[in-house]
C-alpha cells in the first residue's frame, strides 16, 4: 500500500518522469498480495502449464495491455476504464474525480483446456472503496473475499475522499469455475463505490481446481425376504425359550 492518491495537476506540479526500469523500484507492488505457489487457494507455480496470470502495478492508460508484472498464456491481457473521467496519475494509478470508476479486464488465454479452474483476484484500492457486489467475472459473482490489508488512504487535501479513505488490499476467489471450451475468455468487471477511487494494483492468477477425493456411495438398504424375516423371528422365539427354560 504505497501509492498516493494524486490529481492530474499536483502530479504535474511535481514534474516527475520515472524510467520504465524505475518504475518497480518507485512503486513497488502491494505488500499482501498472495503467491498461488504459498497460498492455500493455490498450489501451482506462476507460469506452469494449465495456468494463466497476469498483474498491474504501474498503469500506463486507462486501456492498459501491457501488464508490468508480467503475463503467462495470454494472448490478450487488457485492462479498461470505462467511466471517462479516468485518469492516471503521477503515482500511476487510475484515478477519477467526477465520476465513478468502472473497469472491464479481458483475458484471452493462448492454450487452455476446459475445465474446473480455481480463480483468484487480487486488487489494491486507494479513497473511496471498491463496490465488492459489483466484482463479476464472466457474470458470475465471487464465492470468498478476503481482506488482506486494510489502512486509511493519503491524499493532498481536495483530492482524496472524506478523511483519507481507505487504503486496502482483496483477495476474491471463484472456486470451482467451469471453462466449459477451450475458446472462452475470462472477463472481469467491477466499480467502486464513489468518485474520488483510486485503482492502485490488480493480480489475476487461473489454475487447476482442487481434485476432490470421490463421495463414497450410499449405504442401500436391501430388502429382507419374507421368508428369512420368519425364519429369523422363529430364532430369536427359540433362543428366547432357552433361555428361559
Amino acid at each position: 500500500m504505497y501509492h498516493l492518491l494524486l490529481s492530474r495537476s499536483f502530479s504535474l506540479a511535481l514534474g516527475v518522469v520515472f524510467a520504465p526500469a524505475a518504475l518497480a523500484a518507485a512503486f513497488p507492488p502491494p505488500d499482501a498480495f498472495q503467491d498461488p505457489a504459498t497460498a492455500a487457494w493455490g498450489g501451482w507455480t506462476r507460469g506452469s502449464t494449465g495456468t494463466l496470470h497476469a498483474g498491474w502495478n504501474v498503469f500506463d492508460s486507462t486501456a492498459d495491455r501491457t501488464p508490468d508484472l508480467g503475463q503467462h498464456n495470454l494472448n490478450t491481457a487488457l485492462l479498461l476504464a470505462n467511466n471517462p473521467g479516468a485518469f492516471v496519475t503521477g503515482s500511476r494509478n487510475i484515478y477519477s474525480l467526477v465520476d465513478v470508476n468502472d473497469f472491464t479486464g479481458l483475458f484471452v488465454p493462448t492454450s487452455l483446456a476446459a475445465g474446473r479452474f480455481t480463480v483468484a483476484v487480487q486488487i489494491s484500492v486507494l479513497g473511496n472503496d471498491l463496490n465488492a457486489t459489483s466484482l463479476l467475472l464472466n457474470g458470475l459473482p465471487w464465492t470468498s473475499r478476503t481482506v488482506l490489508a486494510a489502512g486509511t488512504g493519503l491524499a493532498p487535501p481536495g483530492v482524496g475522499a472524506p478523511g483519507g479513505g481507505v487504503d486496502n488490499e482483496y483477495l476474491f476467489l471463484w472456486s470451482g469455475f467451469e471453462r466449459l471450451t477451450d475458446r472462452d475468455v475470462f472477463a472481469l468487471e467491477f466499480r467502486s463505490l464513489s468518485v474520488h477511487n483510486s485503482l492502485d494494483a490488480l493480480r489475476i492468477d487461473v489454475g487447476p481446481a482442487p481434485v476432490l477425493p470421490p463421495t463414497p456411495p450410499a449405504p442401500v438398504n436391501v430388502p429382507i425376504p419374507g421368508g428369512v424375516g420368519l425364519l429369523a423371528a422363529m430364532l430369536g422365539l427359540v433362543g428366547r425359550s432357552r433361555l428361559g427354560g
